[in-house]
């Protein structure tokens, strides 16, 4: 299946707030409470969409069978995992992140849900956009996501230099 441009950065931005709100109720489900654990401060999350980018071109590359979606779930899942875990704990000074051992199973899950349930109906929606209503969508969401993604490396870097935890920013210190 081919993207536009705009297709993709639309695609990257509903998949990166699901994922913040995924995670935001996951949080709140295992008890964590809020964890300061983003790198950018707004309601999106950069790992999130990045995986879920990955799942989609990854999976349109051969058969989509459930066991397919769910390897590439985890591959993709951990890797952006990994990859988010190592910048924002070198940018913090402090481990602010750390890996579960559940994780990849909900990425393997969620992949599965993302390209057999969730990914055909937020498409379509995309697909019957009007340009102009796209490139509005695309401006509100990619302005914001830059300032908050300034002010979320911002804040990391100011935590490295006052030295805070991961136990030390969800209690809110």
């Amino acid at each position: 299946m081919g993207y536009q441009l705009y297709e993709l950065l639309l695609l990257f931005a509903v998949y990166s707030i699901l994922g913040w709100f995924g995670s935001a109720c996951m949080a709140v489900l295992t008890g964590a409470g809020e964890e300061k654990r983003r790198l950018c401060r707004g309601p999106c999350s950069i790992a999130c969409g990045i995986g879920a980018m990955a799942v989609l071109l990854a999976v349109g590359l051969r058969d989509e069978t459930y066991f397919s979606v769910f390897g590439a779930g985890v591959a993709a899942g951990l890797a952006t995992e990994l990859l988010a875990v190592a910048v924002i704990n070198l940018l913090s000074g402090r481990k602010r992140i750390l890996l579960r051992w559940y994780h990849p199973i909900l990425f393997g899950a969620c992949a599965i849900i993302l390209v057999f349930h969730l990914h055909p109906l937020v498409f379509a929606v995309i697909r019957r956009l009007p340009s102009w209503a796209a490139l509005l969508l695309l401006l509100a969401y990619w302005s914001r996501f830059v300032s908050d993604l300034i002010d979320g490396i911002s804040d990391a870097l100011e935590s490295r230099k006052k030295g805070k935890t991961v136990t030390d920013l969800r209690k809110g210190e």
